[in-house]
């Protein structure tokens, strides 16, 4: 069975395309388009998590999270609030309100969205598609790089121990932290041997 997702925003542009991802990936959703509106959707279709906007006309994100958070029968649903200007004040209040977590407009990707949705229902989303990965190569003799070489055994020029190969960097999206995190360890190209 499809897990159910409210996601409640009145710009159109956002809600279309959150929703196209996360049906894409197997959610069903169910979009509102102000507060009163998604707490209308919320009795209805009892979805299993719900994103909601800060600043929407009727009914504003600060008002949603706090009818969620105060009723016995949504407090224990996980809610995410989705920022457009991304302002401190705003997150730490609801951060103080016990929000699961904030996405930011124009920083956050939609496979972002997408991955810590499917943490926080418990869907193991991994096994459907290949997590981004990015590699890049480090260069020896710049700010760190000799330290680095010196801390984890690398050599002075960051080479495989079995084929000499110069070692790449990968990073992969760390989805259970806000921000930007990665988890990093060291690859060789030409043997894959990995250097974690």
């Amino acid at each position: 069975m499809k897990k159910k997702v409210l996601l409640i925003d009145d710009s159109i542009q956002l809600r279309s395309a959150i929703e196209e991802h996360l049906k894409k990936h197997e959610f069903e959703v169910i979009t509102a388009d102000d507060g009163l509106d998604g707490l209308d959707k919320l009795s209805k279709y009892n979805p299993d998590l719900i994103i909601t906007g800060i600043i929407m006309p009727r009914m504003d994100g600060f008002d949603v999270v706090r009818n969620i958070k105060s009723n016995i029968k949504t407090n224990s649903k996980p809610v995410f609030v989705f920022s457009h200007l991304g302002r401190k004040e705003d997150i730490d209040r609801m951060t103080e309100m016990g929000v699961d977590g904030i996405f930011i407009n124009g920083v956050t990707m939609l496979r972002e969205v997408e991955e810590r949705i499917a943490i926080a229902l418990g869907v193991n989303k991994r096994k459907e598609y290949q997590l981004a990965k990015y590699k890049i190569e480090v260069c020896t003799g710049k700010l760190d790089a000799e330290a680095l070489s010196g801390d984890y055994n690398l050599g002075e020029e960051f080479s495989c121990q079995i084929c000499s190969t110069h070692m790449q960097m990968e990073l992969v999206p760390d989805f259970t932290r806000d921000g930007s995190y990665f988890q990093a360890h060291f690859v060789c190209p030409s043997c894959s041997v990995d250097k974690e």
